[in-house]
């Protein structure tokens, strides 16, 4: 399972704006699984969104309604997706932000493996500001997550079958890309300069 924070439905996008918007690498990540196109948040916050699709609850049920509520003080860990198959004999791993937020004591009720480096998520800048991310790639905590899911995927010799969740910070307000990355805006070809700001 794969999540990311602020991630726009680019498949409504794209039949707003035919032609303008290209999204090559999400069409095929959609190829190979399932995708909902039409799913909502039942809350435009981060927590009780992740509650929700964790838990299958509504937020009327777990009573996680903002971003400052431990969504595990309102759920056992064990009612969540990952605690669920953990229970079941799923060997479970995760890595990023997949929860809210995820203390080590919760992370070993419901995961065999867990590790998510922080490092550089967040950067300087107005939340609609556009913004060349500081450092490079490997050295941004979704490459280093997305590097543990990958090695995890390479190695794991286990006979029990697994659950592996994987959540990336970025595309997280302020939105950033590395230095040289071309991006298209309005038909143009045009590489991230710091700092822009979005028109």
């Amino acid at each position: 399972m794969v999540a990311f924070d602020d991630l726009n439905a680019f498949v409504t996008a794209k039949q707003l704006y035919p032609g303008l918007l290209h999204t090559p690498n999400f069409d095929r990540l959609m190829g190979l699984g399932v995708t909902f196109e039409n799913a909502f948040a039942q809350v435009a916050l981060c927590n009780p969104s992740r509650a929700s699709v964790l838990s299958g609850l509504d937020p009327g049920q777990t009573q996680v309604h903002d971003n400052t509520t431990d969504w595990f003080t309102r759920l056992t860990p064990q009612q969540t997706v990952p605690g669920v198959l953990h229970d079941a004999g799923f060997y479970t791993v995760t890595t990023g932000k997949v929860f809210h937020s995820l203390p080590r004591a919760i992370a070993s009720q419901i995961f065999d493996q867990s590790k998510t480096d922080t490092s550089n998520w967040n950067v300087e800048g107005d939340q609609f500001d556009v913004v060349v991310l500081p450092t490079p790639a490997e050295e941004h905590g979704d490459y280093i997550n997305t590097s543990y899911a990958i090695d995890f995927l390479n190695t794991y010799q286990g006979a029990d079958p697994f659950f592996l969740s994987l959540g990336l910070f970025k595309p997280h307000a302020p939105w950033g890309c590395r230095r040289n990355i071309s991006i298209s805006i309005r038909g143009t070809r045009s590489r991230c300069r710091s700092p822009c700001r979005a028109t």
